[in-house]
Order: C-alpha cells, then structure tokens, then sequence
C-alpha cells in the first residue's frame, strides 16, 4: 500500500487475506496509515482458536462432531490437512497466529476495537444449520482508527 498517500480511505477491508500474509503487523500499520481519521477497518480469517496446524475435526464417544486443537501458541506457517484436498486451505498456505497476536497488532497500528464476531453456521430462514460445524469457522474485527 505504499503507493497510497496517508488517510485517503474511509475504509478498508481484508478478508480471508490477513492469515496468509507473512507480516500482519506491517499490514495493520499500513491499513492504519491510509484510513482517514475516525476511518474503519474490517477483517475477517480463518479462526485462529479453532483452525491452526494442529487441529482437526473428530467424532467423541457419542457420534458428536467436536474440534481438536492441539499447540495453539505455537505460531507457524502451515498448509491444512484437511479433507477436502480441492479446499482453498489445503491449496494456500497460512500463518497461524493466536487471537491476542491479531488484537495486539491491531491496537499496535493505532486501531481501536469496536466489535468482534465468530458467526455461526446460520441459514437466513430456518436458523442454525443441522450438523454445522461445532466451532466456528471465521473470526471478524470491525475497528476504527482513533
């Protein structure tokens, strides 16, 4: 974003982008310089609590669907493992990070948290999804530059 001047944006957004760049940090502060005062940012990844490299989904002793996450802190860049090998996460490599590395970056760059959510498998009419997935998928931070 170095070709922007600072504060031209009203906005910015990054989705499903932040966990494959290699230096978050650097990003957010670029985001930060090109928002305008009061200016805001939205992202959205996979989420770092429950998709990291080693996790996966498994069935407990009663047929329930549950999320196994093992090493959570340990921050690496990784490739999924998952199932589904035509799945963009088994196709593009990542960088797993913790929650608090994604929030810390963000007020590091001057950014100041408005909201957060972890949206469930939710069908417009009928409500939650039969067999969704036990955790959720994404993680999205809305904030706004001070």
């Amino acid at each position: 974003m170095s070709k922007f001047p600072d504060g031209p944006f009203d906005g910015v957004v990054c989705l499903w982008a932040l966990m494959d760049i290699p230096d978050a940090q650097a990003t957010l502060a670029s985001v930060a310089r090109v928002l305008r005062p009061e200016g805001w940012f939205v992202m959205c990844v996979t989420h770092p609590c429950f998709y990291s490299p080693e996790s996966s989904d498994v069935v407990d002793d009663n047929g329930v669907a549950v999320r196994e996450v093992r090493n959570y802190f340990k921050e690496s860049f990784w490739v999924s493992n998952t199932s589904n090998p035509k799945s963009v996460r088994a196709k593009v490599e990542a960088y797993h990070r913790t929650m608090s590395a994604y929030l810390n970056a963000i007020t590091d760059a001057g950014l100041v948290l408005e909201r957060t959510g972890e949206p469930q498998d939710v069908d417009a009419v009928t409500g939650p999804v039969a067999h969704s997935r036990p955790t959720p998928l994404t993680f999205v931070v809305r904030c706004r530059k001070a």
